[in-house]
């Protein structure tokens, strides 16, 4: 493609533009690293619980089995029903210890807590008060959320409703899709499709935050509600390097894709950008889904083999 004098001035502000927006690289990597994490730990959480019920309720079947021959294994049996019976699948999943190193919602209120600083930041040195407190104000629901965590996880007298720990997050999921749902400041069609996607992706985590609410002993509930928000995650890795990666020749990009949108074929390139849009978010979905499954045979194959097995006996 051919610039002429006439698009020299046009050209000139696309760049000054794409340099300006070199710093929404790590931008986009910092929030999509940490989604990403918080989702595969929801995923790997969720199978333990489920494989660990398996394991608990194999037993107490070979137990059963071996009750008639044994009297005495009736009354332990009794005794150790709380540890048979089914657990549910939380919100979220802290260890054993009251301490805030055991608690999901620190890591939530420091990742939370670097990104609002960040974008507080650039509003000090100049970045648009309206576009930054987009991002800001869904930290703000994240870092309530993570307070909420942390109250309740280290029992400091806090007493919330049955439900807080789901609604919370929800709210914060379903207010973080409401928000990007307009964040289309400077973007072309193709970028707000991106921006879009991810903010209906978002909102679906919310979504599966209140289902789970509801249906809290169901692990595929758990398990869509983890991949849903690494899928956000890998989502924000996707617009980071497609838009913002300073390392792959942006300004050259950014220049003729400002020069496209203002050729004849601009509505032909949109529809083709966004059917490869579509398709990515279908393979980072299916990349993900793959992850599950090893996740998956890992958790299956370790509490197998820590698995205690009944000699199945007959009774004469």
């Amino acid at each position: 493609m051919e610039f002429t004098l006439e698009n020299d001035k046009f050209v000139n502000m696309t760049v000054l533009e794409v340099l300006r927006h070199d710093f929404h690289f790590p931008g986009h990597l910092l929030p999509g690293t940490a989604f990403l994490l918080m989702g595969f730990w929801w995923i790997y959480n969720a199978l333990d619980i489920y494989f660990s019920d398996y394991k608990d309720t194999d037993a107490s079947e070979n137990a059963c089995l071996m009750r008639d021959c044994d009297p005495d294994l009736e009354m332990n049996l009794s005794k150790n029903s709380a540890s048979i019976r089914r657990r549910t699948f939380t919100a979220t999943y802290n260890g054993e210890m009251p301490g805030l190193l055991h608690c999901e919602g620190f890591y939530k209120l420091l990742y939370a807590s670097v990104d609002l600083g960040c974008h507080v930041w650039v509003v000090c040195n100049g970045g648009n008060p309206i576009v930054e407190g987009q991002h800001m104000t869904i930290y703000i629901f994240f870092i309530i959320d993570a307070f909420v965590n942390i109250l309740h996880h280290t029992r400091l007298g806090c007493r919330f409703p049955k439900g807080t720990e789901f609604i919370l997050p929800s709210i914060t999921w379903i207010v973080f899709g409401f928000l990007f749902l307009s964040h289309k400041h400077g973007k072309d069609a193709i970028q707000i499709y991106y921006h879009s996607t991810l903010a209906w992706v978002a909102i679906s985590v919310g979504v599966m935050s209140l289902v789970q609410f509801k249906y809290d002993e169901q692990v595929l509930v758990a398990l869509v509600r983890g991949i849903s928000c690494a899928l956000a995650g890998s989502w924000l890795y996707q617009i980071a390097f497609s838009f913002h990666n300073p390392l792959n020749g942006i300004t050259q990009i950014y220049v003729q894709q400002a020069m496209e949108n203002h050729s004849p074929e601009h509505d032909h390139n949109t529809v083709l950008g966004v059917m490869r849009a579509s398709s990515y978010l279908t393979w980072h979905l299916i990349g993900i889904i793959l992850i599950v499954g090893i996740l998956y045979k890992f958790v299956s194959e370790r509490n197998t083999s820590s698995a205690i097995y009944y000699e199945r006996i007959g009774c004469c």
